[in-house]
């Protein structure tokens, strides 16, 4: 070779590689710039659970990683409690609580947890393990990050900005995933689609400091490490990058529990190997490498994962689900390499009968001595079983997915996907472009788990979005490669169209139609701004109400609320509460729905009992005028408490049919004057109005819709409050709202500890 030919051949390489770099730039800005679009509102975190991420993070940073791992989170779950010293079994007794509740069988009645007893006691730890109870490592991974490239700047700006830029990474890493599959073109086209994808932004978008980036970064560079060394073979490297793809993956389960969908699909691979390849030695050695270094790395940093109710392999002496498959794995490459090693021969029907019997065994031993997952991990898993818990069904992201939102979300990557399977099971096509069997097969399992698993909730859609971007990367490459290999029967005016053509289908989700597509749907503002109400429209009442209850407030103030503001209450007011976003505790959270519909002087005797000294409602309203000038107001469907008073009702196991109309939104008076939610919420109905003929009513009637007017039902003049078991001490801005519009109120009560409650005699006894 010339001089000259071998600088041309380094100057074509050099170009390829700076065109993959600019690709690559190109697919991380344009994922940057639509996750960012939320700053345009306001420079905040997003959502609930954030909030806590950076509140464990700041503590992470100012206390260090040992006092990290003893934290006891004192401000939140007041409730919850943990004896110090192993030998202490039985709480303190309380003479209100028959039978005495143990640590195992915790109280029945709110009311047990009195002063006297556990409340002021000294041998309990109080509130939250944290780091058994939360994402370790992306704790550790932002305050490391921090901590070299934070400065100058805050730790609240650098954690908004956390998720954009990780997100936007992870498009190298799924073309790294991609090109090992199938080449440098579909890698490219998977870096472009990710970018873009909006069920993965819509879980990473800016703020949004949870487990998602981080888990779906750390997972697919997982899936990338174990994948290429399974198809490089039996060398040093390869088990290099096996062992880093064992420990990325317990990493990124750590710091996002959906990140086992990676550990699925890679257990699933390995189960098919000895079906397509003959090493079967080399196959054993590194499953053995990815599954030891995983588990011993999960179980090292957060012992609470590895014998979490869904991956133990030996949790309470019963075996989960996840480990015993991963186990299954173990041995069915062990047994299948074992069979080789005697026959010199291994037959796919061996290997089928092996896994058979393996299945069906697994199946037994977890009818016997399995341990079942908690009903969200088994509606996760099982798409088919409808949820019945009501808890679960309460909380906005573990709905099911729907086929409007599919449809909007993955559109025309369905119909590439579908190419791209086709393409795939045609092995002179996959031969023909080098995809090597084992790498096809690997993508049609990513796929068929992928799907199966987004079909049970919407926040799940991120795996079929991740599956349909695989196969569908693969069959536009595919597509591409075979039209340019037909030198003789296109024309280059033919490849072009074709091109553009593929060009303009992948764009229109992106930008059409115009007010609905991909980019717009992105357009998300902070949570603490709307409260993440249905009316969307930003305001600082949730700020003004923190800043309140931190300014105006005891240090040791303790706040009862519903548990979607519990972490803005610790956060931005820190001030205690009784429960929050993490939802540990579902028999707290089932006593205070109950609480909300009991009587004021029943639930005052409860708020007294928890030593509670605040109560915080949160109200979305519609503000209208009558024609005669006195405002009228719409209360019910805004995303508040008003509206979740529903869920609440099923939560508290109360007939519904007592305190809800047949629409389920209006309600009687015994839901606004007999309970405490509906006392608290300062609106009654005046009217009932049918929207298509404008006629008004005194009474519901079926189709109407309930017009409310302003009523205070607890009083506002301290004088008044001290004959009333609660005084309205604070209401946001938008309460006040002097026009029409849309109003996000929160209201916050003070418990008035020396109320007398009434007592009514029956006269006959």
């Amino acid at each position: 070779m010339t001089s000259v030919q071998r600088s041309g051949f380094i100057s074509s390489k050099t170009v390829r590689y700076i065109l993959i770099i600019a690709i690559l730039a190109i697919a991380f800005s344009v994922s940057f710039m639509i996750r960012s679009q939320g700053a345009q509102v306001g420079f905040e975190l997003a959502e609930f659970d954030p909030f806590f991420n950076y509140r464990a993070t700041d503590f992470l940073l100012e206390n260090g990683i040992f006092a990290y791992f003893e934290w006891w989170d004192d401000k939140s779950w007041f409730l919850n409690i943990e004896p110090k010293t192993p030998d202490l079994t039985v709480l303190p007794p309380a003479t209100t609580c028959v039978p005495t509740p143990t640590l195992d069988t915790p109280p029945s009645d709110i009311a047990c947890y009195t002063p006297e007893n556990v409340l002021n006691n000294e041998e309990f730890d109080r509130g939250r393990n944290v780091s058994e109870t939360s994402q370790v490592t992306l704790h550790i991974t932002a305050a490391i990050l921090y901590k070299i490239f934070g400065a100058g700047t805050t730790l609240y700006d650098f954690t908004i900005l956390f998720p954009v830029i990780i997100g936007s990474l992870t498009v190298v890493a799924i073309f790294a995933v991609v090109r090992t599959i199938g080449g440098t073109t579909a890698g490219l086209i998977a870096a472009l689609l990710f970018s873009v994808s909006l069920p993965i932004i819509l879980r990473g978008f800016i703020g949004w400091f949870k487990s998602e980036p981080l888990g779906i970064f750390l997972g697919l560079i997982a899936v990338y490490l174990c994948i290429s060394g399974i198809k490089s073979g039996y060398n040093k490297l390869s088990f290099i990058r096996i062992a880093g793809a064992g420990i990325l993956i317990a990493l990124s389960i750590n710091a996002w529990g959906g990140s086992e969908f990676f550990l699925i699909i890679l257990g699933l691979f390995f189960l098919v190997l000895p079906f397509f390849r003959s090493d079967k030695k080399f196959i054993v050695y590194a499953a053995a490498i990815f599954v030891f270094i995983m588990s011993i790395i999960l179980s090292q940093l957060d012992p609470a994962s590895f014998t979490s109710d869904f991956f133990a392999v030996y949790a309470e002496n019963k075996v989960g689900p996840l480990g015993l498959f991963i186990s299954g794995v173990l041995l069915f490459v062990t047994i299948c390499a074992l069979i080789q090693k005697i026959k010199q021969n291994f037959k796919t029907s061996y290997g089928l009968i092996i896994l058979g019997g393996l299945t069906g065994i697994g199946f037994l031993v977890v009818s016997i001595i399995g341990r079942i997952p908690s009903l969200r991990y088994q509606t996760a898993s099982n798409p088919f079983l409808v949820a019945t818990d009501p808890l679960t069904d309460s909380i906005a992201e573990h709905a099911f997915s729907s086929l409007n939102m599919s449809f909007l979300s993955q559109s025309i990557l369905m119909i590439f996907a579908v190419i791209g399977i086709w393409l795939i099971f045609q092995n002179r096509i996959t031969k023909s472009v080098h995809i090597k069997n084992e790498m096809a097969v690997f993508a049609l399992i990513t796929g068929i788990v992928g799907l199966y698993l987004s079909s049970s909730f919407v926040r799940l859609e991120l795996f079929a979005s991740i599956s349909l971007i695989i196969l569908s990367s693969l069959g536009i490459s595919i597509l591409i490669s075979k039209l340019f290999a037909a030198q003789n029967s296109a024309k280059s005016i033919t490849k072009i169209s074709f091109i553009v053509g593929i060009m303009i289908l992948l764009v229109i989700p992106v930008v059409l139609p115009k007010d609905d597509n991909w980019v717009t749907s992105a357009n998300i503002a902070p949570a603490i701004l709307y409260g993440g109400s249905f009316l969307m429209a930003p305001t600082n009442d949730w700020p003004d109400a923190m800043l309140w209850l931190k300014t105006n407030t005891p240090e040791d103030a303790k706040i009862l609320s519903w548990w979607d503001y519990g972490y803005w209450i610790e956060t931005l007011a820190d001030r205690t509460t009784y429960l929050d976003n993490a939802t540990l505790d579902s028999q707290i959270i089932e006593k205070t729905a109950q609480m909300y519909y009991s009587s004021s002087d029943d639930a005052w005797k409860e708020l007294v009992a928890i030593d509670a000294d605040y109560v915080l409602i949160w109200v979305t309203a519609d503000k209208v005028l009558s024609s005669n000038q006195v405002p009228m107001y719409l209360v019910g469907t805004g995303g508040g408490d008003e509206s979740k008073r529903f869920h609440l009702a099923k939560i508290a196991d109360v007939p519904l049919e007592k305190y809800f109309f047949e629409d389920l939104i209006s309600g009687p008076d015994a839901f606004w004057h007999d309970t405490l939610l509906g006392k608290m919420i300062p609106f009654s109905p005046a009217l009932y109005m049918d929207p298509n003929t404008g006629e008004s009513y005194k009474q519901f009637y079926p189709g109407t819709v309930g017009v409310y007017v302003k009523d205070h039902k607890f009083p506002i003049n301290p004088i008044d409050a001290l004959s009333a078991p609660l005084q309205l001490v604070y209401t946001s801005p938008s309460f006040d709202r002097p026009d029409d519009g849309e109003m996000s109120m929160v209201l916050i009560y003070k418990v008035n500890k020396d109320y007398k409650p009434s007592f009514e005699y029956d006269i006959l006894n």
